[in-house]
């Protein structure tokens, strides 16, 4: 190799170590804000346990307790055996779920715990939007019902109780700023679904789904009418008036004279 050759060689192997030298002392400085971003966007335990005391704060103000609706938060007696089996790995009957309170705040903060990770990370960090999605999937299975106007009057409920509890403190937002507490409550029951419009609205419904941790089973106040109401949404996101009509008059059946199961009847009836 000539000498101008050796010289080229020798520069560009240094051109390549200085190159280096300055990536590896860059990358340090890199790496805890990324961390401190992640840490951001986790719930926090005392988040977790604002909103497992939020539910039970709305579900003592309910008049009536079926038999198959069990503890302080009226959980629905199939979800026992799954829940306490995927929180406790052993599963649980409604006898011992009723004998045993601290047992249940465990399983009810781990189901929680699970579902507000989930929706969290699905309204991309806006927390009243999480709040609004984990109420519905607590009322109905299905965290996308969150525009459903009866659904939204729950989860207004919830998330008045849990800013209680805060403190009265404004809900994160996934800028990191506080958002407004305007849009919670006074919100009329017959609301039509075009007429909310909630910040960072989830496009592909199914991503919350891909990425749950929690057996997939309704949650809380899941009944016979319940099951009746959500089928009848159903059938109305379809266009399918009928059907719809048919299951919200067998909830009625279930319920007489319930507001909801009532309102949806006329909302349908006058489409």
């Amino acid at each position: 190799m000539s000498w101008m050759g050796i010289m080229r060689s020798h520069w560009t192997m240094t051109q390549f170590r200085t190159g280096l030298t300055r990536t590896l002392l860059v990358l340090p400085l890199l790496a805890p804000m990324s961390i401190v971003s992640a840490a951001q966007a986790q719930v926090t335990p005392t988040q977790v346990a604002i909103l497992v005391e939020a539910f039970r704060d709305i579900a003592k103000q309910s008049t009536s307790k079926p038999k198959t609706l069990h503890s302080d938060w009226r959980i629905s007696e199939r979800n026992i055996g799954p829940w306490s089996k995927q929180c406790l790995q052993r599963e649980l009957t409604p006898q011992d779920f009723d004998r045993d309170p601290e047992t249940v705040t465990k399983i009810v903060t781990c189901v929680v715990n699970g579902i507000f990770k989930t929706e969290y990370q699905t309204a991309n960090n806006d927390e009243a939007l999480a709040i609004r999605r984990v109420s519905s999937w607590w009322r109905t299975g299905d965290a996308n019902t969150y525009e459903i106007p009866e659904t939204v009057i729950y989860a207004d409920r919830i998330l008045k109780a849990y800013q209680k509890r805060n403190g009265g403190k404004a809900f994160a937002t996934n800028s990191g700023e506080k958002s407004s507490t305007s849009s919670i409550g006074a919100t009329p029951v017959e609301m039509k679904v075009a007429e909310k419009k909630p910040v960072n609205k989830i496009t592909k419904p199914t991503e919350a789904k891909k990425i749950a941790t929690i057996v997939p089973v309704s949650a809380g106040r899941s009944t016979v009418y319940d099951r009746y109401m959500q089928a009848g949404y159903q059938a109305n996101e379809k266009k399918d008036s009928s059907k719809a009509l048919l299951f919200f008059r067998r909830a009625l059946d279930e319920r007489p004279n319930d507001n909801y199961a009532t309102t949806a009847i006329q909302n349908t009836e006058s489409k």
